[in-house]
């Protein structure tokens, strides 16, 4: 599957902004560490900026990551979902043993 010249382009140019955004929010967190350091251990409301932080990083290099698998062309397959549904299997027929028993009378 061929695409246009000016799709490509925008691809490559949406990765490079991913990647500019996944290094700078690495170098603003590791150029600032001692401030980082100082309002995450304060507590009070304090306590929710790492979380803060860790959806941040995880969205912003997620966001990264998948683009550059997708311009490697590695992408999740698509399947119907005929194909995932699970198939009912026959169940064999279980019969009544038919051996003959020990009785006491």
């Amino acid at each position: 599957m061929t695409q246009s010249p000016q799709s490509q382009s925008r691809k490559w140019l949406k990765t490079a902004l991913l990647a500019a955004a996944t290094v700078g929010i690495y170098a603003a967190l590791f150029a600032n560490e001692a401030t980082v350091t100082k309002f995450y251990t304060k507590g009070s409301f304090y306590a929710a900026l790492p979380v803060l932080t860790a959806f941040a990083f995880s969205i912003i290099h997620g966001a990264f990551a998948g683009q550059c698998l997708e311009m490697l062309g590695i992408t999740a397959s698509k399947s119907t979902i005929a194909s995932t549904t699970i198939k009912k299997q026959k169940q064999p027929v279980v019969k009544k043993d038919q051996r003959a028993r020990l009785t006491v009378n």
